[in-house]
């Protein structure tokens, strides 16, 4: 029987360039008008950044379908690049949108 293969995530800069690899940041947490939420990656289909076109603010969305918006943290995102095993630290000021594959492949 084959092994199944990971899912990937996806960085999409604001610049329009994509990465491809893996969040290794634990949990995110995001201050918002419910308090401070904390999740795991597992559990987010994608967060939109601020300053991204249609996004004053961060916004968050989980798996059950929720959307929050407020203050997403870590400032920057640990990424593992799938093309070449380095992993680097990406301003989230820099990024557009994070997609989360793993969360959402069922």
């Amino acid at each position: 029987m084959a092994k199944l293969k990971r899912m990937k995530n996806i960085l999409v800069m604001k610049t329009g360039e994509a990465l491809v690899g893996q969040v290794l940041d634990a949990a995110f947490e995001i201050k918002s008008a419910f308090g401070l939420l904390t999740f795991k990656p597992k559990q987010i289909v994608h967060i939109h950044f601020a300053g991204a076109p249609g996004f004053p603010v961060d916004e968050l969305q989980i798996v059950s379908g929720d959307r929050i918006k407020g203050d997403v943290s870590p400032r920057k995102l640990l990424f593992k690049l799938e093309s070449t095993g380095q992993e680097v630290e990406i301003p989230k000021s820099t990024i557009h949108t994070a997609v989360f594959l793993d969360s959402i492949s069922g």
